[in-house]
């Protein structure tokens, strides 16, 4: 049985009525894709399903469906849109591509990614994605919008075609080989020669157009667009061999023959690449660690009725049920019942929380125990796909450092086809070998000075180094964190919530009445507040015996209550009716009877985070809101010798931008009166506050963990060291073996084997950034 939309095999069938039919689908994706097609009158596309695009791999609907509303509402946010290009594999392609979408007056601006084969591309609102599509074939690049696991579908195809291609060549490799023991054993003179030079040509025609025809093609495809990538030189070295050979063997010039040479470095650079692919799939593979963790089907509650319905028909305030053991799929506010929630995938919290009525629960999260009823909130821009848009982003910013490789690539290619034929002509004019020895010089160049080791270079580290990053819960925003946070020289603080936990402990109480019966008027009172304050007044004094009646809550001044006739108030100091300092004060019928003063408990990390970045040569400053008692307690705690307090966000900003004259910052806070100052600063991290990180911040730390921007640092100086390592490498194998290519020493076939080992090496030397703790 298989689905009438995409003609997979059926596991459990999904029957609907379409058209007075009654058809099967293999999930409610692809049965919500039909009705999509069949309600605007495209029933067309199931009589023919054809690509108008270059053949890479097939779109999943013809062209012009995705522009139609539906579509576009999955594809597109905020005019923006991810596509895969599965048959990107250079810096060249990342180059042509930019460059080519970026002259389109619909498209405002476009970056690729080398390392996962995805392009972040602004389209103006009247823009049509079928367009972009259109232009994309037309340099030779196919695409598809991005959703889930279609890369790695395209991708299982195009290895599957590809390990065609290198099975037809690999046999044409070892027939070649025996004509070849044949020819130097004697057969070049005798009868059989011609019989076996002309199988040799059979053999080599269909290989280089076949298994090399992705090759080829991609190279007229660049040279049609006045440009050259890394194809051309493999190409025009495969084609000269070809030529000088097929030439040779029809008589019209004198020489030897090398088809086998042809066939043997086709196969070589097929083997090469897809053992590239494979170990880079291997170093990304957990880099996209948030693409499935979301269901795709919730139990929808409505009228009593339990349903079980696509995320995607689920709007806001829909009502859903979680059960013990569900997977969450939604953000949204507990209305009925309550969970036992494992929230580490986005918090890192190993221990399960306990969510109660009007507690949110977060999609992606797994539910321990307990059922409730959840209403649904905003689906498109959940907690999960947030992270999942700044990993995204983080993966498309690209470092000084490889924007300055990416303008060097096309002219490196240039470069290399000017050696070669430089070579070409010192061999043949000058050392006096023969033309077929120094043709065979000027293609081993063509094939030995390839790009991709720069290219790779610092795409796959960046892109290694994030997803070593998200596991630890550090969300990189922009990659070009990764290179300024070791540049900077002075770490600016926010106190509360940062450097201290929230929670508060009492520094002073100063009273006009018996201390302990001053503190047991104000815990009978805040016991009954759940205010963070409150809390800490009521765990300080735990003894409090004192019967209260008329509890009130004044939203953001205090709370109020009776003791007898005597009407007590504890709060700020408008709130009291007093013009002192910023403590928390307690007034009796309106006249003030003492004051405490609080301070945040300090983070469990703040101290050795502190002591990290000063034994680092950082200066270390505190920039606080909160009062000069609190922050100069947590200042000497720390032993942090320049603080400030009572900043406003105005204050901070004023402040970064005073410290930027002289030194590089960063800035590290967490609260929406830290947003200027993180959007102002060299670089900025934002520990736990996922909404103004994903405004403002560079970076974010989901858990409250400070020790985290010590990872942060390790994993980024790991970084820089393997990328400049993986620079000097492919400088040094460059300088290495064209000069030995330009002297004849080196074979097109050991060319052909050396090229993809060096984008290899690059590869896994990335790879070790994976083993930092």
């Amino acid at each position: 049985m298989k689905c009438f939309h995409c003609n997979q095999k059926i596991i459990i069938p999904i029957t609907a009525n379409i058209e007075n039919k009654d058809r099967v689908f293999c999930c409610n994706g692809c049965l919500s894709a039909c009705k999509i097609i069949k309600n605007n009158h495209l029933g067309g596309f199931y009589k023919q399903k054809t690509n108008t695009l270059n053949p890479i791999f097939n779109n999943q609907y013809p062209l012009e469906y995705y522009d139609l509303p539906e579509f576009e509402s999955e594809f597109i946010i905020d005019n923006k849109i991810i596509l895969i290009t599965p048959s990107i594999h250079c810096a060249a392609c990342i180059w042509l591509i930019e460059k080519t979408l970026s002259a389109m007056p619909e498209v405002k601006s476009v970056r690729g990614n080398l390392s996962n084969y995805r392009l972040n591309i602004e389209l103006e609102s009247s823009a049509k994605l079928s367009g972009v599509m259109k232009q994309l074939a037309k340099i030779g690049y196919s695409s598809e919008p991005l959703l889930e696991n279609n890369l790695e579908i395209a991708r299982d195809k195009q290895n599957k075609i590809l390990l065609g291609k290198i099975g037809f060549a690999g046999f044409s490799m070892m027939n070649l080989l025996w004509i070849s023991i044949s020819l130097y054993t004697g057969a070049d003179t005798g009868k059989y020669n011609n019989y076996f030079l002309w199988l040799s040509f059979a053999l080599a025609t269909p290989t280089l157009f076949y298994s090399g025809s992705h090759i080829l093609k991609s190279s007229w495809q660049g040279l049609k667009n006045h440009t050259l990538n890394m194809d051309t030189p493999i190409s025009i070295g495969a084609l000269a061999t070809y030529i000088y050979s097929s030439l040779v063997l029809f008589g019209v010039v004198d020489g030897d023959i090398y088809f086998d040479t042809v066939v043997n470095f086709i196969f070589v650079i097929l083997i090469g690449r897809y053992l590239e692919a494979s170990v880079k799939k291997s170093a990304l593979k957990d880099s996209n660690s948030f693409g499935s963790i979301v269901p795709k089907f919730a139990s929808k509650i409505e009228n009593g009725v339990e349903t079980l319905v696509a995320i995607a028909t689920l709007k806001f305030g829909s009502e859903i049920i979680i059960k013990t053991g569900d997977k969450i799929a939604i953000d949204g506010i507990i209305i009925s019942g309550n969970l036992s929630v494992d929230e580490a995938i986005i918090t890192g919290e190993s221990l399960p929380i306990v969510k109660n009525i009007g507690d949110k629960v977060f999609a992606g999260t797994l539910n321990n125990s307990g059922n409730a009823i959840v209403k649904v909130g905003d689906i498109k821009n959940s907690t999960i796909n947030t992270i999942k848009k700044m990993v995204e982003n983080a993966s498309f910013s690209k470092p000084k450092i490889e924007c300055v490789i990416d303008k060097f690539i096309p002219y490196f290619v240039i470069s290399t086809i000017s050696i070669a034929i430089l070579a070409f002509i010192f061999n043949f004019n000058f050392v006096g070998t023969s033309f077929d020895l120094a043709l065979l010089s000027g293609v081993s160049i063509l094939i030995i000075t390839c790009p991709c080791a720069f290219g790779i270079a610092v795409p796959i580290t960046n892109s290694i180094a994030i997803s070593k990053l998200l596991k630890h819960k550090i969300i990189i925003k922009n990659s070009n964190i990764l290179e300024k946070i070791l540049t900077i020289d002075t770490v600016v603080f926010d106190k509360t919530g940062t450097l201290t936990t929230g929670d508060f402990e009492i520094l002073n109480i100063n009273s006009k009445i018996d201390e302990i019966d001053f503190m047991n008027i104000i815990a009978s009172i805040s016991k009954n507040s759940n205010h963070p304050i409150s809390k800490a007044i009521a765990k300080y004094y735990s003894n409090s015996t004192l019967d209260i009646t008329g509890f009130s809550e004044h939203s953001g001044l205090g709370i109020s209550a009776k003791i007898g006739y005597d009407l007590y108030k504890i709060g700020s100091a408008d709130f009291v009716g007093s013009k002192g300092k910023a403590s928390i004060y307690c007034s009796k019928n309106d006249e003030i009877i003492g004051e405490i003063t609080l301070s945040d408990t300090l983070n469990i990390n703040a101290r050795e985070i502190v002591e990290f970045l000063q034994n680092q040569g950082k200066k270390v400053v505190i920039l606080s809101g909160d009062n000069q008692l609190a922050v100069q307690n947590i200042a000497k705690k720390l032993q942090i010798e320049e603080f400030y307090f009572s900043q406003k966000p105005a204050d901070k900003l004023n402040f970064i931008k005073n410290l930027q004259k002289n030194n590089r910052v960063l800035m590290i806070g967490d609260g929406v009166n830290d947003a200027p100052a993180l959007a102002l600063a060299d670089c900025s991290i934002a520990i736990s506050g996922i909404d103004i990180a994903a405004d403002k911040a560079d970076s974010l730390i989901l858990k409250n963990n400070l020790i985290k921007i010590k990872t942060l640092w390790k994993i980024s100086t790991k970084s820089k060291k393997i990328i400049l390592q993986n620079i000097i490498f492919a400088l040094g194998y460059n300088a290495i073996f064209v000069p030995l290519a330009f002297m004849g020493i080196i074979t097109p076939l050991f060319a052909a084997i050396v090229m993809p080992v060096s984008s290899i090496v690059v590869i896994l030397n990335a790879m070790r950034v994976k083993k930092i703790d």
